[in-house]
């Protein structure tokens, strides 16, 4: 499996999230909540790994969560 790294700078959250479930798909996990919030915890570094870290752990458990966190957060702040 190729690495999935969220990098405020490169990578916007919606590419993050779309490599998040495209690596869930590819491991049969794409309808695991659970598993799809663990893994993209595992490829979050910088202020992306500082923001998850403050985030409350029903937030951190759950991919539905933590999607809509991460776009509130950082989808704004890429320019395209």
């Amino acid at each position: 499996m190729s690495v999935i790294k969220f990098e405020l700078e490169v990578t916007g959250a919606d590419k993050f999230i779309r490599a998040v479930r495209k690596a869930a798909f590819n491991n049969g996990k794409h309808e695991d909540d659970i598993w799809c919030a663990q893994f993209a915890s595992t490829c979050l570094e910088g202020p992306a790994l500082d923001f998850y870290e403050e985030l409350d752990e029903e937030t951190r458990g759950s991919w539905k969560l933590l999607r809509k966190a991460l776009l509130g957060r950082f989808s704004s702040m890429i320019s395209t």
